[in-house]
């Protein structure tokens, strides 16, 4: 299969090339698939640390199941007429971007929950095809990667940010609380979990996921101070809003009145979101 490989972002520094992305391949016309320089450099340092060719096949396992993930989140998107952006493959998990948000709450939830779901069902069939199949080598491999679909599809339903587990809880929240409201309730429990994640593991002399635990809660308070910062902004920069519900004819869009930092009311046209989703 020819193989286009075109670097997509450069980072700062006198090697530039560990922090660029490279597309493979385009789905769909419009969503690159990209991978991080990272995903290759750190599965070849493994190999070169253990000399096991087996250690590439783990690596190997685990980016498609990163990528099984993330053709979760498109195929779903697809099917919701939603535009994908890209998918990058990192060397531990995938991110899929949309152009914008996803037009309801509900869409959100089917997009957001269809990247798990992949993960076990592929994993589920792996797991009985291996069971339906002889003492062979390939059935022991299907088995492996049956554990290891369904092992990632777990883990990225924990409701710990930026987990997929987290945005479903936020917006299950949302059916009967506010954005900010559930963002606070979400990100308590998240970090709540991490942290008994890191106690159990520190306790049970299980270091390795103590530490991957110390990471959720320290990703999951910089989240929470972020979102912070971004209602204070938001706050400051429109003091208040009413939208006049009188004086225009049924199907007509409201005029919305807007008042400025200087205290005079004026009628702004909205623009549409041009904010993009990340899903992990």
């Amino acid at each position: 299969m020819f193989v286009e490989l075109i670097r997509c972002n450069t980072g700062p520094g006198m090697i530039p090339i560990l922090f660029s992305s490279y597309r493979i391949f385009t789905l769909y016309g419009t969503c690159a698939v990209r991978v991080h320089a990272l995903a290759p450099a750190i599965g070849l340092w493994a190999l070169v640390l253990s000399g096991n060719s087996q250690v590439l096949l783990f690596w190997a396992s685990l980016w498609l199941a990163a990528l099984t993930h993330a053709f979760g989140h498109l195929f779903c998107s697809r099917y919701f007429y939603q535009t994908p952006q890209f998918i990058t493959l990192y060397p531990f998990h995938s991110t899929f971007r949309l152009d914008y948000p996803p037009a309801s709450r509900k869409i959100d939830l089917a997009i957001t929950a269809a990247g798990p779901s992949l993960n076990l069902m592929i994993g589920g069939l792996l797991y009985l095809f291996s069971q339906s199949s002889g003492e062979t080598e390939f059935p022991h491999w299907s088995a492996q990667l049956a554990r290891l679909q369904i092992t990632y599809g777990l883990i990225t339903i924990l409701p710990m940010y930026p987990l997929d587990g987290s945005r479903l809880m936020r917006l299950g929240l949302q059916f009967r609380n506010s954005l900010e409201r559930a963002q606070e309730i979400a990100n308590f429990l998240g970090q709540t979990m991490a942290a008994t994640i890191v106690l159990w593991s520190f306790y049970q002399g299980f270091y390795k996921l103590g530490f991957i635990g110390i990471i959720f809660y320290v990703v999951g308070r910089f989240s929470n101070f972020f979102q912070r910062i971004i209602r204070h902004s938001n706050a400051s920069e429109i003091a208040e809003e009413m939208e006049l519900e009188e004086d225009w004819e049924d199907g007509d869009a409201p005029i919305t009145m807007t008042m400025t930092q200087d205290g005079v009311w004026e009628q702004l046209e909205r623009e549409p979101s041009t904010e993009s989703r990340m899903f992990f």
